[in-house]
């Protein structure tokens, strides 16, 4: 009896690439996935045949691509052939008559992997119940610190398929870490949402431990996630949102949120070096957000420091109201967008209630800083105001300088600054040129009451 024509055949070297597809076909389909390592393993195969094995072939360009395309004439044309590429070959590259390929872009997306071939009729998705409203995502060498699992370990393969790849109570290592993290591709992994209160209390655990380390006579803290922070104090900013987009504002997330906002004061007081921070983002994309929020904590620190605000609960005060000024923005494609402007250049155009959210985001995160008495006092004031500009002409209120707190009028600073500084995209460009040049680009209007004191420390400020 022949196999049914709803297989697929890999041609790649790459065995991450072979696994990551392999997964995705088998978990949306539900087909048979077959691999080889190069064109001449699988060339008689894929032969014209009155019964063919495969429905589609999916090679890597570089490996088989053009002989795929010089063999043409020989190849059954009822398969589907798919090349791998980062960028499609020029067309004098291929042979005459190569309108039988099709690319798929590198690097892989499991989405754009199923939109190629749903689109053109060749598969149709399986039934399925999962969502992403079931599971919350964790950065996978966040894991490293949460071990034995506290609970299982999905991959994402589409918006509604999820995979186990690790069982609860399985020890993760450094070498999965490096496996999925690394030659896999997979920055995230997934955690089921009824399983994230058991990570959060894990997680606000290694913060207490990374707190206690530094203490004078205690040993150093080992967990994988302290290594992480030292070398990046944003980090902890991103696993208190990845917390908070699972279970919301709650007062377990508060307590991990405060444990949170003391490890990134001590990073802050350790180091000033914003350079390192530019440096770990040249090699991570996708986490504006996070950046942009301890950017701005750090940086409001660095100034409430230079007027002689020298005090725990200053910065404290300034660092959470950086945590959660755009917590309600939060797992929205609102969350990188920075002014209302910037609305226009999302695609497609955002609707009336998106750019009420917007205008409205400051405001509701203050909102969320009243209703927990843990949260310090003038936080919520420091939130609504993170948008307003000392000529009036900011939002929500459309307050002036006079009317602006000083506290506050740091914060503002702080996150234009931050705002400045990610612009740049680079560590080299944090210099005393560049800080005088957000000096004298913002000098007309930052030029009343308390702004024009905290503008002319900006070129003073010491960020290596």
């Amino acid at each position: 009896m022949a196999i049914a024509p709803t297989q697929a055949l890999l041609i790649s070297h790459d065995q991450s690439i072979l696994d990551l597809i392999r997964l995705a076909l088998e978990g949306r389909y539900g087909i048979k996935v077959s691999t080889a390592a190069s064109f001449q393993d699988v060339q008689k195969e894929l032969a014209p045949s009155p019964d063919p094995r495969y429905r589609v072939v999916i090679s890597d360009f570089a490996l088989a691509g053009r002989q795929l395309a010089s063999c043409r004439p020989t190849l059954a044309r009822d398969i589907a052939y798919s090349f791998l590429a980062e960028e499609p070959p020029l067309h004098e590259e291929l042979p005459d008559g190569t309108s039988l390929f099709e690319f798929i872009k590198l690097p892989f997306d499991s989405n754009a992997l199923f939109t190629h071939f749903e689109s053109r009729g060749i598969f149709a998705p399986l039934p399925t119940a999962e969502s992403d409203q079931t599971f919350c995502r964790i950065r996978t060498t966040f894991l490293l610190s949460v071990v034995p699992l506290c609970g299982d370990i999905y991959i994402r393969l589409s918006d509604t398929k999820y995979v186990k790849l690790f069982n609860e109570g399985t020890v993760f290592d450094e070498a999965d870490a490096k496996k999925w993290g690394e030659m896999k591709k997979q920055e995230y992994l997934y955690l089921r949402r009824y399983h994230a209160e058991r990570y959060a209390d894990r997680l606000a655990g290694n913060f207490r431990d990374i707190l206690l380390a530094e203490r004078p006579g205690s040993p150093p803290c080992t967990d994988g996630l302290a290594a992480q922070i030292a070398e990046n104090p944003a980090v902890a900013f991103e696993a208190i949102s990845e917390v908070s987009e699972a279970m919301g504002f709650s007062p377990r997330v508060l307590k991990l949120a405060r444990a949170g906002v003391e490890v990134a004061l001590v990073a802050v007081q350790k180091s000033h070096n914003l350079k390192r921070i530019m440096n770990s983002m040249a090699r991570e994309t996708g986490r504006y957000l996070s950046y942009h929020s301890f950017l701005a904590g750090h940086l409001a620190c660095l100034i409430a420091a230079q007027l002689e605000w020298n005090n725990e609960a200053t910065f404290e005060k300034l660092m959470f109201a950086a945590l959660v000024h755009d917590f309600t923005l939060r797992g929205t494609r609102l969350a990188d967008v920075r002014e209302l402007k910037d609305l226009d250049n999302l695609n497609p155009k955002p609707s009336k209630v998106e750019r009420q959210e917007f205008f409205d985001h400051s405001l509701r995160a203050a909102e969320l800083c009243l209703r927990f008495k843990e949260i310090p006092p003038d936080v919520d004031y420091i939130v609504a105001s993170h948008h307003e500009k000392p000529d009036g002409s900011g939002f929500p209120r459309g307050i002036s300088g006079s009317r602006i707190a000083l506290l506050s009028s740091v914060f503002i600073v702080a996150h234009d600054l931050s705002e400045f500084i990610l612009d740049l995209k680079s560590a080299e460009a944090i210099n005393k040129e560049n800080l005088v040049s957000f000096f004298e680009k913002r000098n007309y209007l930052y030029t009343k009451d308390s702004f024009r004191k905290i503008l002319k420390i900006v070129p003073k400020l010491k960020l290596d």
